[in-house]
């Protein structure tokens, strides 16, 4: 069984790792991408975390579902402390 769940886990990272290496790509703005949290940032930000783990990492993450919770997930991004260490160290602002 615990095994099976961390399968689960695993393809949520996955499908999650997919849309938002798309949403930053997409940004047009370098300084905007330097902004944005990194890929292992994202997947521990309390938001993100609870949508992978949802209903026992069962629910797939399409980009609609991520998209509906995206305000979310940036404003815990902006309220973190690894933000601001992000900012000051590798953003060319």
């Amino acid at each position: 069984m615990a095994v099976a769940r961390q399968d689960r886990k695993i393809q949520r990272k996955i499908e999650f790792s997919l849309i938002w290496d798309e949403l930053v790509d997409a940004m047009p703005d370098a300084k905007e991408r330097c902004l944005m949290p990194n890929i292992n940032d994202a997947w521990v930000l309390s938001t993100v975390a609870n949508m992978l783990a949802e209903d026992d990492a069962q629910i797939p993450v399409t980009k609609e579902r991520f998209l509906g919770r995206l305000d979310s997930v940036l404003q815990t991004w902006l309220d973190s402390e690894q933000s601001q260490l992000t900012w000051s160290n590798s953003c060319p602002l």
